[in-house]
């Protein structure tokens, strides 16, 4: 064979070797590798479920934080392991898993319809900071200020019918609470945003509320200043008044009761939420309350 032919019959092979090597490449990647698409499956539970659980899990949390359910309030309310008679529910998975259930399949089943409301939100809400950013304190103003009535209530339509569709999730996680929890929701609801762990105080008004945060300062205030023991009891004493006169008899025993509950149910309810909404460990705050619970 002559050294053409040798050159010649050297490159075919080596072709044939770089062809077959990315044709199995190609087949790797498809059948292992490759991420799957809507409607394809990935693996044993498909690429495409994964991804959807993670999002479906990640807008569940953001549900209950809406519905004002963290941690520290489904515990506060009595939502732990059992109901409150003591028996597994039938899903024998505890009564903190079912209400994230509930909340995960809610989310699931309203995914699509909640995405396009929000979207509907931040449009209407772009929309009203543009027309802002284009006053200038010139008499164009007058062309701008004219449309603004109309996009801003073009937001509040977008809002409401937003959260007319979270408020719909109520009813699903209502099916697995008992009635008394039902009605501890309900005083977390209809208590001041800022309420924090006083939520559950029934009939909580703004008014109590500003009352209670500043016995708080001023507590936290003569404590740092005290120099003695009898200053700093003066202190508590005084801070146990304030919180008297800040809040009833009725309020202090639900609160109470509240912060038991709490003591019994906080584990378990951290434990279901990370079992049936779980996050990257990076990302866990280990725990959804924002602020300690209050002091009897």
């Amino acid at each position: 064979m002559s050294r053409k032919a040798k050159r010649i019959y050297k490159a075919g092979v080596v072709g044939v070797l770089v062809v077959g090597l990315v044709a199995a490449g190609v087949v790797v990647w498809q059948v292992y590798l490759r991420p799957a698409t809507a409607g394809q499956a990935g693996g044993e539970g498909g690429g495409e479920k994964e991804a959807v659980d993670a999002l479906i899990c990640e807008q569940a949390r953001e549900l209950l934080g809406r519905l004002r359910l963290t941690d520290s309030a489904l515990a506060g309310m009595g939502v732990g392991p059992s109901t409150s008679s003591g028996q597994a529910p039938s899903t024998g998975s505890g009564q903190a898993e079912e209400a994230f259930e509930a909340a995960a399949g809610w989310v699931e089943a309203n995914l699509d319809t909640w995405s396009a409301r929000r979207a509907a939100v931040r449009a209407a809400r772009r929309a009203v900071h543009a027309a802002q950013g284009k006053l200038r304190g010139t008499a164009e103003d007058e062309q701008v200020l004219s449309t603004l009535p109309s996009l801003k209530a073009a937001l509040a339509t977008a809002n409401a019918s937003e959260a007319e569709l979270v408020a719909g999730a109520i009813p699903a996680i209502e099916a697995k609470l008992t009635a008394g929890q039902r009605a501890a929701w309900a005083t977390i609801r209809s208590a001041p945003k800022e309420a924090g762990p006083y939520a559950l105080a029934p009939g909580l008004t703004a008014a109590q509320l500003q009352k209670v945060h500043m016995a708080k300062w001023k507590k936290a205030r003569q404590q740092l200043i005290a120099k003695t023991a009898s200053d700093r009891s003066a202190a508590a004493a005084a801070y146990s008044q304030a919180m008297a006169d800040a809040l009833t008899g009725t309020q202090k025993s639900a609160l109470a009761v509240a912060a038991e509950n709490t003591r019994a149910n906080l584990s378990a309810v951290i434990a279901a939420r990370q079992k049936v909404l779980p996050r990257p460990p990076a990302d866990d705050p280990g725990v959804m309350v924002e602020e300690p619970l209050p002091e009897p």
